[in-house]
């Protein structure tokens, strides 16, 4: 399936049944299935010291996965990868900031949007009304920049992201975009060793 980049012009393909969303190769947009999402404020894909390509196969507790793309989203205060896995997990998301991971998927349970109106560093939020999570990082008004596809949705563009952990490797993200509505992403910690990466990138070729 071929579609047009509303903002370069680019052509793009999506390589694989069912995929979401898919990254423009010109000016790394987001390309959705149904067109371009709305307010998305985009940015030229900048590389990081990451260990992680698009094409890099690894497992996770004996399942395989690959990563097929990633969306970059980038704040005043930093920056965050979401990358995109394909494969035996049920957990599409391995998100990666600095040299933190974290193996997440939507959170099914029901997120309290007024225990998130004050969520700032150092306070205790819950994201229903059995989870007291931590808040360890708040920012927004971020870009973003997206390559390969995109397996899962993702609620981009989001306007605000708070990040919530409980001891010992339970992790939460929440994305709240800009209508107000907030999407959760659950899930948990993991060391980069744990992924399993055949042939991992050696520092000589980070860019």
């Amino acid at each position: 399936m071929e579609q047009t980049c509303a903002s370069c012009g680019r052509s793009v393909r999506f390589q694989y049944n069912g995929s979401w969303a898919v990254g423009c190769g010109g000016c790394a947009a987001l390309i959705l299935r149904d067109g371009f999402p709305t307010g998305y404020k985009h940015m030229p894909l900048v590389e990081d010291l990451s260990p992680l390509k698009v094409g890099m196969v690894g497992a996770y507790k004996g399942k395989e996965f690959k990563v097929v793309g990633r969306t970059r989203a980038v704040t005043h205060d930093g920056y965050r990868n979401f990358w995109s896995l394909k494969g035996d997990l049920d957990l599409p998301w391995l998100v990666q900031s600095y040299g933190q991971y974290a193996l997440l998927k939507p959170y099914p349970g029901v997120i309290s949007k007024r225990e998130l109106r004050n969520a700032k560093p150092g306070t205790s939020n819950r994201i229903d009304p059995g989870a007291t999570y931590q808040v360890e990082y708040a920012d927004k008004d971020p870009v973003f920049a997206t390559e390969g596809e995109l397996v899962a949705a993702l609620p981009v563009p989001y306007a605000f992201e708070i990040e919530m952990g409980r001891d010992p490797l339970d992790k939460v993200l929440v994305l709240i975009k800009p209508d107000g509505d907030a999407v959760c992403l659950h899930g948990v910690m993991v060391e980069y060793a744990e992924l399993n990466f055949r042939e991992p990138l050696q520092l000589a070729q980070w860019t």
